[in-house]
C-alpha cells in the first residue's frame, strides 16, 4: 500500500518526490513501540521493504513475494514514475556490527 500512495505522491509531485527510509533507533527505544528485533534484524528487514517497494514500481505485471519479513500476493500499482522516471530512495543503516560497516543504502 505504501508504495501505491507514494506513487500517487510521485504524480502529485511531477516526479520530485524523495523517500528517506528510518530503519529505527536503539532496541530499547524500538521496544518501547512493539519492535523486538534487533538492530541487525531491522536493517535486513529495511532491505527487503526497499526490494518489494521497487518491485512494485517497476513490474510490468501482478507479482508474489515471499520473504523473511513481508509476504505479498498479486502486488501491482498502475501508477508510473513521470516520465519513466525512477524515485529517489535512500536508507539510513549507518553502524559497526561485528567489525561491519553498512553504510547508507541509497537508489536513484
Amino acid at each position: 500500500m505504501a508504495a501505491r500512495q507514494l506513487a500517487s505522491l510521485d504524480q502529485l509531485s511531477d516526479g520530485r518526490l524523495a523517500v528517506h527510509i528510518i530503519t529505527g533507533g536503539s532496541d530499547e527505544e524500538q521496544g518501547r513501540d512493539g519492535d523486538f528485533l534487533t538492530k541487525d534484524e531491522r536493517y535486513d528487514r529495511t532491505d527487503e521493504y526497499l526490494d518489494v517497494l521497487k518491485k512494485t514500481w517497476t513490474s510490468a505485471g501482478p507479482f508474489d513475494h515471499e520473504g523473511r519479513y513481508y509476504m505479498v500476493k498479486d502486488s501491482f500499482a498502475a501508477v508510473r514514475p513521470p516520465q519513466g522516471r525512477r524515485r529517489r530512495l535512500s536508507a539510513s543503516a549507518p553502524r559497526l556490527s561485528a567489525g561491519t560497516n553498512r553504510p547508507t543504502r541509497e537508489t536513484h
